[in-house]
């Protein structure tokens, strides 16, 4: 939803005339695509945090390949690319959870450690980043 322009961001939502609020919760600027997943400080922080992970190889790849790897059998078997794709997606699908529990339920995390947590927990839940 977050390629095709369809994700129900504050920004998107008020251009279909919704009442709420358009700005995000946890830095009231407007809540777009890309504020969600790369521009706010929760994103920030997860994405900067997989950069400094062992296995993160300074840019997007796996959070900590020695964390997750016992989850996913052997990474000989697994195409890299595919690999660092649906991790990539289950990093974005723990911010997304992350944002639904704070501007729908009021629920906010505790620490940023906490999306942290999320992303290993979407990639231990689905039997490891290749699902």
């Amino acid at each position: 939803l977050a390629c095709q322009g369809r994700l129900q961001t504050g920004v998107a939502l008020k251009r279909k005339k919704w009442k709420g609020n358009e700005r995000c919760v946890v830095c009231d600027v407007p809540e777009t695509v890309d504020h969600i997943f790369f521009v706010c400080p929760i994103a920030k922080f997860a994405w900067g945090s997989i950069k400094r992970s062992p296995g993160g190889g300074g840019g997007i790849g796996a959070l900590n390949l020695c964390k997750i790897s016992w989850s996913i059998g052997s990474l000989q078997d697994v195409d890299n690319m595919t690999l660092k794709s649906q991790f990539w997606a289950t990093v974005m699908w723990a911010l997304w959870n992350a944002r639904n529990k704070m501007a729908i339920e009021g629920v906010f995390i505790r620490s940023p450690n906490d999306i942290i947590f999320r992303i290993i927990f979407f990639a231990e839940m689905e039997g490891g980043v290749t699902g």
